[in-house]
């Protein structure tokens, strides 16, 4: 399924996961507010795309 949506870092995603889960204490609002304002959608996007294109009943919203 990555493999659908090679613009996507999908390591770097996994990666900031990680952060958020475990060394959140050492991150800056302004470093979370930019995942959250400019990562965030882009991965939604993707993710859409990717339901869209297995999804055997039609585009998802």
């Amino acid at each position: 399924m990555k493999a659908t949506q090679p613009n996507i870092p999908w390591r770097s995603v996994r990666a900031i996961g990680n952060v958020l889960r475990h060394e959140y204490q050492g991150l800056s609002d302004q470093i979370i507010w930019n995942v959250v304002v400019d990562e965030l959608p882009k991965l939604k996007e993707a993710i859409a795309r990717i339901r869209n294109k297995f999804d055997t009943t039609g585009p998802s919203k």
